[in-house]
This record gives structure tokens, sequence and C-alpha cells, in this order.
């Protein structure tokens, strides 16, 4: 028995396959973002100095005086939420990869929820480079993959010149 994906042929895939390339520049967008952007120190950090995504996933801030070198479960949580950041980027890499190679839907719904969680991620983190690029990468493979996932519903695609032929 083959699956409606399947036996889509030709026409099918090249529409659906239409928003990879959005997909893609959302996920290159965020690895610029932890690679090359600056990215706020933790709010009980001791400066005000803007650090890489490395630095602040090892957690390479000066903490107050007063703290000394105590981290408390708040620090903890923040290293998590770097941490699952970096994760999502490369399960998107394998996704997108999963998508484009086995035309599968399940691939789409975790680039869906992939998307949304890191855009969540990028949303809080506050109002500086890193997470903004990582807001608007994260946005793009959530969109692009949502537009992905619902055209399979469609039942007839248009090119381009057929909807100018038509008049429709």
């Amino acid at each position: 028995m083959t699956s409606k994906a399947s036996s889509w042929g030709k026409t099918r895939r090249a529409a659906v396959t239409g928003s990879i390339p959005v997909i893609t520049f959302g996920l290159l967008l965020v690895t610029f973002a932890m690679l090359r952007a600056p990215w706020p120190p933790d709010p009980q950090s001791a400066y005000a100095t803007l650090f890489s995504y490395s630095e602040r996933l090892q957690g390479k801030q000066a903490l107050p005086p007063l703290l000394g070198t105590y981290q408390d479960t708040a620090w903890y949580i923040r290293r998590g939420f770097d941490v699952m950041a970096l994760v999502l980027l490369v399960a998107g890499y394998i996704s997108t990869g999963a998508a484009i190679w086995f035309n599968s839907s399940r691939a789409l719904v975790a680039l869906i929820i992939i998307g949304a969680l890191g855009a969540f991620y990028g949303g809080t983190v506050g109002l500086f480079t890193g997470p903004i690029l990582a807001l608007g990468g994260f946005a793009l493979v959530f969109f692009g993959a949502g537009l992905y996932w619902l055209s399979q519903f469609s039942t007839r695609i248009y090119s381009h010149n057929e909807s100018l032929e038509n008049g429709t």
C-alpha cells in the first residue's frame, strides 16, 4: 500500500518543498545568532556587557561580589534553556533533512514544534541582537514548516501561469 505522500508526483513535491529555503534560511539565521551575535548577560550579572552565546552557555559571567561564586537554581534553569535552544537548532537541521529526504509529515510537525519553542526562547531572553535574530530565525522555521505542512492538504496545485490563464 502506497501512502498519499509517495504518490504525489513531481508537481506536488516541487510545491511542498518550496518552503524548504525559508526553513533553511531561518536555521542559518539562528546559527549566525548563536555563533556571532551578542547575547545579554544574566540578570544577576555584575556587569551589563554583552557576551557571546558560548560564554552565556558556559556561564562565564562575573557575579556580583555579594553572591561570590554562588549560582542559584534560576542560573541552572537559564543554562538549561540555553542548551535547549542549541538542541532545537540541531534537531531543526535533522528534521529539515528528514523532510527533504523522506518527504515526511512527521518531520514537518517536528519543525513546527521546534520553530514555536525556539521563537518562545528567543522572545523571552531579551531585546538584544542575538535573541532577536534567534526569534526571527525560529519564526521563519515555524511559518515555513507550517505552510509546508498545510500545503499537503490542498487538492489542486496551480502554477502561476495557470492561475493567470484561468483568471483566478
